[in-house]
């Protein structure tokens, strides 16, 4: 009977250790993920980019500051907001298509988008990608680097207008 007793003894000994190191690990998993979480939450609201998360009904799951800054949201009004009410003016039907394209076919979808915000033109370039729960948006404002280019592009043109003109031979 002593054996029994001991060897009783010693399983409810090994199950406490067991669970109390499970429980340990546990702890530990959930501390590790709270850190991981807080680390992409600052990522996420951090970005400089416009970070967009949809459903597969394409409307809104979340939105990073940058997002809700730009397009004059709160983070508590958005909750399953559509995304042709979260963008507003900003909206162009071709990007709608061109989501559910993603959405079907699971492939990543590039493209430059030029709209108004506040009555000015901006330029975005905007990266799709299918996700387990919807879509992942990515856009990146290019307006400034746009801009530069036409600038360029127009100079070239004046210069090439002033050399075509000119009857006299240039130096250069």
């Amino acid at each position: 009977a002593g054996f029994m007793h001991y060897q009783k003894l010693f399983h409810s000994i090994k199950k406490s250790i067991q669970a109390n190191v499970e429980k340990k690990e546990r702890i530990r998993v959930e501390k590790e993920l709270q850190e991981n979480r807080k680390v992409l939450e600052q990522f996420f609201n951090t970005s400089e980019e416009l970070i967009i998360l949809l459903d597969h009904d394409i409307k809104l799951l979340q939105a990073n500051n940058k997002s809700l800054e730009l397009l004059k949201h709160d983070r508590d009004e958005i909750q399953g907001m559509s995304f042709r009410e979260f963008l507003g003016t900003v909206f162009r039907e071709e990007f709608i298509s061109v989501l559910k394209e993603v959405l079907d076919t699971g492939k990543t979808a590039q493209m430059e988008l030029k709209t108004q915000v506040e009555g000015e033109d901006h330029w975005f370039y905007v990266k799709s990608m299918k996700m387990e729960h919807g879509l992942g948006i990515v856009a990146s404002d290019i307006s400034e680097k746009v801009k530069a280019a036409n600038s360029v592009q127009e100079s070239e043109e004046k210069y090439r207008t002033i050399f075509e003109l000119s009857g006299d031979a240039l130096f250069l």
